[in-house]
């Protein structure tokens, strides 16, 4: 059993440090949230993006009542991406942080 538990603390160990120094592929330059949701994207990865997706919680007061997403396929490295996000949500009285996925 000791020696499950020291692999499991190894384990979490790495994990940690490795997410920590994980290089950022993407980031978000700008970013609107209004009636059209619209921000840009940056390829900041020395390599070509297969894929980029953006997800926007859409709230209505304090509850979460969805999201706004857009994706691209392919981006070169150091592109930028001027993205629209859609929703089908009404009545959204405000955004939150937007969530970047790259590959």
């Amino acid at each position: 059993m000791r020696f499950y538990l020291n692999c499991f603390k190894v384990a979490l160990v790495f994990l940690l440090v490795s997410s920590a120094f994980a290089e950022e592929k993407a980031k978000l330059l700008s970013f609107e949230c209004a009636e059209e949701m619209t921000g840009v994207i940056q390829n900041v990865s020395k390599k070509d993006l297969r894929y980029i997706s953006v997800t926007i919680p859409l709230f209505k007061g304090e509850m979460k009542v969805g999201d706004a997403r857009a994706n691209v396929g392919g981006l070169d490295a150091g592109g930028k991406w001027a993205f629209k996000a859609f929703y089908t949500t009404k009545d959204i009285t405000g955004c939150g942080t937007p969530k970047i996925t790259a590959m």
